[in-house]
């Protein structure tokens, strides 16, 4: 039970970075975009 509650905000965790990375990417690119 305890492996698998922290297994699961472990996943939680990295799916949120990921969110945030890909957000971050997306906001870059599309200032880049905007000075071209």
């Amino acid at each position: 039970m305890h492996t698998h509650t922290l297994y699961h905000t472990h996943t939680l965790s990295l799916t949120h970075t990921l969110s945030v990375s890909l957000s971050h990417t997306h906001t870059h690119y599309s200032l880049f975009s905007l000075c071209l």
